[in-house]
């Protein structure tokens, strides 16, 4: 099978023969048998109804990928125009595996077409733009697969029944958290929006139960709780004239650059002029004081500059529609399939194109969203679930680097409390009373500061002589300072 798929026979250092796999440093993880591993994904395959044959064709789907990041772009210049070599073996096991026309691919990742009202002008990509598109190729391509398997995984889960109504699910989130790298671009941005709107959600999350705590045990003379909330800078990305809204703006025209969108950014929310109010957007940005296309935001974990380089042919649909017609008319049986189900495509999430006025007729074509508008309203539909379900929450926090016992690196789980937003969890939860417990334990506990002999309470006492002697308890503790404490009807709540 690896020579069929092009893959070097060394198994154990196969993943050094390509791009994706190399810039990790290094093709192995201690304890993890990748043979065993390989058999486990299989039968699990199997389990879910992916048949044998199929699973042959995802394995060269993916080895496709391996070979199209090795594909070898040239070009000196912008005027001479990206190519790629007739006889590029990693092109050439690329379409070979994706039964797709060669000339037609590579003629499509070097060279763009430009439609207008009256022809179809072809131009040459630069070979920056061309890499682009190769990378974006085989994202475009692994999501789709990841979204095939994801189907027939509720397929197998449904019964084959996947249309009926779904009464009730479990969903799991699992995201790390804020990123925060030496070089940070428009992946990055996008992670930490999607941290923004998840921190803004928990933060809620931790206020109302809070409150509805507080409630519940009728504690009086107390106020709401308030919290920090980030809103501002979620305005910052998302709003109607916010760094999305600038870059789609300059993705628009022909000649939009990374750095007009770097000055457009600049003239919106760091202008010279009165300082911006705390809670205003623009009081998130930063215009760096030396270099150009540079931009800093102030998430709530921390201060995050990013490069606007890139962010132009990122933030495009970068997969240009004539190679995703190569791609689509494949002879192989899966790769049409992944591309002509409309569940599996990407603009499915984009949020529906505005329609002409009445009585007007558009002679425009309906413009394709941008990436970062699809993830954008992704991002909200996701926001919609978790508000319509009961949400629980888990923080993993890795304690040192090298995964090793007893190894406790400090500043490292700081890092990552910070970053999960558990540090704002505690202030919120300091801004009321973060110390609480049953009546009976914090009498047991704490009875001893009373002075003198007391009448010992009862199984038959009360809850009424439960809280007035908790409340003595807390009257010597706290020296009569009531804002400091209160006795609910089920617990004791204070902060030192």
């Amino acid at each position: 099978m690896r020579t069929r798929l092009g893959l070097p026979a060394d198994a154990a250092t196969a993943w050094d023969s390509f791009n994706y796999t190399r810039q990790g440093g290094s093709g192995q993880i201690a304890n993890v048998d990748d043979a065993k591993e390989f058999e486990h994904t299989s039968n699990a395959l199997g389990v879910i109804g992916v048949t044998t044959e199929q699973q042959g064709h995802i394995h060269a789907l993916l080895a496709a990928l391996l070979h199209i990041g090795n594909i070898d772009i040239t070009g000196a210049s912008e005027r001479v125009g990206a190519a790629i070599a007739t006889d590029d073996t990693a092109c050439a096991r690329a379409v070979e595996l994706l039964q797709i026309d060669s000339t037609l691919f590579c003629k499509w990742l070097t060279k763009r077409q430009i439609v207008t009202r009256s022809e179809k002008i072809v131009s040459n990509m630069t070979r920056a733009q061309a890499l682009v598109v190769r990378d974006s190729v085989a994202k475009f391509l692994y999501a789709h697969l990841f979204d095939w398997i994801v189907r027939a995984i509720n397929q197998a889960l449904t019964c084959g029944d996947s249309s009926a109504p779904t009464a009730s699910f479990i969903g799991v989130l699992d995201i790390y958290g804020f990123e925060h790298f030496e070089h940070n671009s428009f992946e990055q941005f996008c992670i930490n929006y999607a941290n923004e709107k998840l921190q803004q959600n928990f933060n809620r999350h931790v206020f109302k139960l809070e409150q509805e705590e507080y409630q519940r045990e009728q504690l009086e003379n107390w106020t709401f709780v308030d919290f920090q909330d980030n809103q501002p800078c979620i305005d910052l990305i998302e709003g109607k004239l916010g760094i999305l809204a600038l870059l789609d703006e300059e993705c628009r025209l022909q000649q939009g650059t990374d750095a007009n969108f770097a000055e457009k950014m600049y003239k919106q929310f760091a202008a010279p002029g009165p300082k911006p109010k705390p809670d205003a957007p623009a009081a998130f940005f930063q215009k760096p004081r030396f270099g150009a296309c540079e931009f800093t935001v102030r998430h709530y974990a921390h201060d995050v500059a990013y490069e606007a380089e890139g962010f132009i042919e990122k933030n495009k649909d970068t997969v240009p529609e004539e190679i995703q017609n190569v791609l689509k008319a494949s002879q192989g049986s899966l790769l049409p399939q992944l591309l002509s189900d409309p569940s599996a495509s990407a603009s499915d999430s984009a949020p529906p194109p505005a329609q002409p006025a009445a009585g007007r007729l558009s002679v425009r074509a309906a413009r394709k969203p941008t990436l970062g508008a699809v993830f954008k309203h992704s991002l909200a539909s996701l926001m919609d679930t978790i508000e319509a379900t009961e949400s629980h929450y888990i923080r993993c926090i890795k304690p040192n680097e090298a995964k090793q016992a007893w190894a406790f690196d400090a500043p490292m789980v700081l890092a990552q409390l910070r970053a999960c937003g558990v540090l704002e969890t505690i202030r919120i939860s300091c801004a009321g009373y973060p110390s609480r417990l049953p009546i009976p334990d914090f009498i047991h506990r704490y009875r001893i500061l009373l002075p003198g002999p007391m009448e010992p309470l009862t199984p038959e006492s009360s809850l009424d002589e439960y809280r007035a002697l908790a409340g003595r308890i807390l009257a010597v503790a706290f020296d009569q300072q009531p804002d400091r404490s209160q006795v609910g009807l089920t617990k004791v709540f204070f902060r030192a």
